[in-house]
């Protein structure tokens, strides 16, 4: 199977770096999959400190991970409403740790939703994890200083903002966090900084672009940081996704006269896209709206639209079925198993996102699993991001003269800001 292979990939690539087992992170909006899950599944044993998640649900998905591979990565954790809420977290409280990953929520920038940007209480997350950053790499023992940084959300904190204020040249939320970011002494002094889209697509069939924000001390890197991962030696593509023993439905069975209306659409738009000759081999779209909208955007030939955590409820149909059948009238035949005419399942969702199979069977319901993988990092596109920053350190001191201990841990607390 083409994700186990590139997993196993990954893994490999993981392994090499024996001389980071056992490193202190700190991961943010703890979620599905992420930094800590390639550093585990590639046999370094990260050890989880400032490590927080909102979501209470993930608390019980992960324990029974975790009891499934016999491991206690997650038991550090702080999980729910409360106790997850990174916001709460006092600067001073925060434990030394080598490096910080996370995921700020993308509600404020997200082409779904109100877009309010900066307007929206949820942007402060990102001032909060700069304020992480300046004290972690506020360290006066440099055995305990901060190594990188890394932290994704929405491609669209790269759009300029419409209207420049006062005059000024239009910038972009992501230039507005680096200023921010080389503001501060510390981190301007210490860190290399560059923001850069990376796309889920160039690794598995699923468009999912991410802007990731990445820092490396300086030690490690004095030119520039270095790239994202282009290829792990092998793609996943939308047939390597789909499962095709999940039998086919009929579109008399859809709940719906919308729904029934939306696939007739759809297929309609399929053969006037096979006969302009711009249609692929698999549509999957969204069942729940009219794709004859202006706005309507989760369609697409050969790839599954972003996921998101409260859905949608996503469609597949093979064109070759539309082609030879054209039967946008008839309820009540289902399509034979040569072709595809039916839901997108959670599973595949799954897949989608590179996660192990793992998170699926231990995802209690569908809301929950549509959640775990709207919520879940991309574990190709997280690797592709901060690999080449732990190849870098990794390789750094495997130059250092062996006598001259490395630890990549430590316990103590952060000193109090003045």
């Amino acid at each position: 199977m083409a994700l186990s292979t590139m997993r196993d990939a990954i893994e490999q690539r993981v392994g090499k770096l024996a001389n980071l087992k056992g490193l202190h992170i700190s991961e943010v909006f703890y979620g599905l999959g992420g930094f800590h899950e390639i550093l585990w599944t590639g046999g370094l044993r990260p050890q989880l400190v400032n490590s927080y998640e909102v979501e209470p649900i993930f608390e019980k998905i992960h324990e029974a991970v975790d009891k499934v591979r016999c491991s206690s990565v997650s038991t550090t954790v702080k999980f729910g409403a409360v106790k997850g809420d990174v916001m709460k977290v006092r600067v001073g409280t925060l434990e030394r740790s080598r490096a910080i990953v996370g995921g700020p929520p993308c509600g404020p920038w997200a082409a779904i939703g109100q877009r309010k940007k900066k307007n929206d209480t949820r942007a402060s997350c990102y001032d909060q994890m700069i304020d992480w950053v300046d004290q972690l790499a506020r360290a006066e023992d440099k055995e305990d200083e901060l190594w990188m940084f890394a932290f994704e959300n929405s491609d669209k904190i790269m759009e300029k903002n419409r209207v420049a204020k006062n005059n000024k040249k239009r910038t972009s939320y992501a230039e507005d966090l680096i200023n921010k970011m080389n503001a501060r002494e510390s981190i301007r002094s210490k860190f290399l900084i560059y923001i850069r889209l990376l796309s889920l697509k160039a690794h598995i069939d699923h468009h999912r672009d991410r802007a990731w924000l990445r820092g490396l001390n300086k030690k490690f890197c004095t030119a520039a940081i270095p790239d994202p991962i282009a290829s792990f030696g092998v793609r996943v593509k939308l047939n390597d996704i789909l499962d095709p023993l999940v039998p086919n439905v009929s579109l008399g069975s859809l709940s719906s006269q919308k729904m029934k209306d939306n696939v007739r659409r759809v297929m309609e738009r399929i053969a006037h896209d096979q006969a302009m000759g711009v249609a692929g081999d698999i549509a999957v779209f969204d069942i729940s709206q009219n794709p004859a909208t202006e706005k309507y955007q989760n369609f697409m030939y050969d790839c599954i639209p972003s996921l998101r955590t409260k859905g949608p409820y996503y469609f597949v149909v093979s064109v070759a079925f539309v082609l030879e059948e054209k039967l946008f009238g008839d309820d009540g035949e289902v399509p034979d198993e040569a072709y595809f005419f039916r839901y997108l399942t959670e599973s595949e969702r799954y897949i989608a996102q590179g996660l192990d199979p793992v998170f699926h069977d231990c995802t209690p319901g569908i809301m929950n699993k549509r959640l775990g993988t709207g919520n879940a990092y991309a574990i190709p596109m997280v690797a592709s991001a901060t690999l080449p920053l732990l190849e870098a350190i990794s390789e750094y001191f495997e130059k250092q003269p062996r006598k001259k201990r490395r630890r990549v841990w430590s316990s103590r607390c952060l000193a109090k800001p003045v």
